[in-house]
C-alpha cells in the first residue's frame, strides 16, 4: 500500500455519496463490486486520505431525461444500440446530454445537498444515457471534464456528479476521476492551456514546454490520464491513448498515487 506521507493521517477526507442506478432494461448490473473497488482504490492511492460513505442505491427503471425534453423509449434505445446513427443527437456524433437539473430534482438530491446530507452524486447507466464523466454544480462550479456546469444550483455548496457505465470496469471509473483531477488542478494552477497542449492532436513536444508550477511539472514527469510521458506523437484522428504495457487500471492507479498529498483536498 505504500508509506503514508507525513501529516496525511490527520487530513482524512470523508464524502457522503448518493447513488442512482438507471436500469430501464432491467439488467440488474452488479455495481456494488465496482463501487467498492473504486472506493478502495481511491483510499489507497490517496494514502488513506479519501473515504466515501454511500447512501442506499436509488434504483429506477426509467431512462434518464435528456436535454430538449427528450427521453428514450425502450424501442428507440434498442435501435440506438444497433445503430449509433439512431441515437438522439443534436448534430452528427453529438449525442444529447442528460438533464441533470431534472434528475437531481426528481430524486430530491438537491435538498440533500442543501442539507449537507450528501456531498456528491454517482449516476449509473448505459451508453447514450447522456452522462458526463464528471460535472459540477453549486457555488463556484466550473466546467470539470464537461462543457458546462449544472445550472440553477448556485445557492448550494459546490458538488460533483460522476457518471459511470455499468458495462465498464473500475479502470474506466478511475479514468473519469483522473480527468476530474486534471480539470480541477489545471484551474487551480491556471494551467488550462498547458494541459490542453498535451492533449492537442498536433502533439506539441513535451520537451518544448516549460513548466511554471508543480502541476505542470507533474504532467511532464508523469504524463496525463491518457498518455505516459514517453509515448510517441499520435497523428491527428488516431486514438489518443497510450499507456502500454500497463492496463488501464494499473496506469490510472499509479498516476493518481503520484499526486502530491495536499492536492487531494482540492480534487475531492
Amino acid at each position: 500500500m505504500g508509506v503514508i506521507p507525513s501529516g496525511s493521517s490527520q487530513d482524512k477526507i470523508e464524502k457522503k455519496v448518493a447513488v442512482v442506478l438507471f436500469d430501464p432494461l432491467e439488467k440488474k448490473p452488479l455495481i456494488d463490486d465496482l463501487m467498492q473497488g473504486y472506493i478502495e482504490d481511491l483510499q489507497t492511492v490517496s494514502h488513506q486520505q479519501t473515504f466515501y460513505k454511500l447512501t442506499p442505491t436509488i434504483l429506477t427503471n426509467i431512462f434518464p431525461p435528456l436535454h430538449m425534453g427528450q427521453r428514450y423509449s425502450k424501442e428507440d434505445y434498442l435501435a440506438a444500440l444497433e445503430d449509433h446513427h439512431k441515437a438522439y443527437q443534436i448534430a452528427p456524433n453529438q449525442f444529447l446530454i442528460a438533464d441533470y437539473e431534472t434528475i437531481l430534482q426528481d430524486f430530491h438530491l438537491l435538498d440533500l445537498i442543501k442539507a449537507k446530507t450528501i456531498d456528491e452524486v454517482w449516476l449509473w447507466g448505459g451508453g447514450y444515457f447522456g452522462f458526463w464523466e464528471s460535472i459540477l454544480g453549486g457555488w463556484g462550479a466550473f466546467p470539470c471534464n464537461s462543457s458546462t456546469v449544472i445550472q440553477h444550483t448556485r445557492l448550494l455548496p459546490r458538488f460533483a456528479v460522476m457518471g459511470f457505465n455499468y458495462e465498464r470496469k473500475v479502470g474506466e471509473m478511475l479514468e473519469s476521476f483522473g480527468h476530474r483531477v486534471e480539470s480541477t488542478l489545471a484551474r487551480k494552477f491556471k494551467s488550462q492551456n498547458f494541459l490542453a497542449s498535451l492533449y492537442d492532436q498536433r502533439r506539441v513536444h513535451p520537451e518544448l514546454l516549460k513548466p511554471q508550477n508543480d502541476f505542470e511539472k507533474f504532467l511532464l514527469e508523469q504524463g496525463t490520464v491518457h498518455r505516459v510521458p514517453s509515448a510517441p506523437k499520435v497523428p491527428p484522428g488516431e486514438a489518443d491513448y497510450w499507456w502500454e504495457p500497463m492496463d488501464i487500471h494499473t496506469h490510472h492507479r499509479e498516476w493518481l498515487m503520484k499526486m502530491k498529498p495536499d492536492w487531494w483536498k482540492i480534487v475531492v
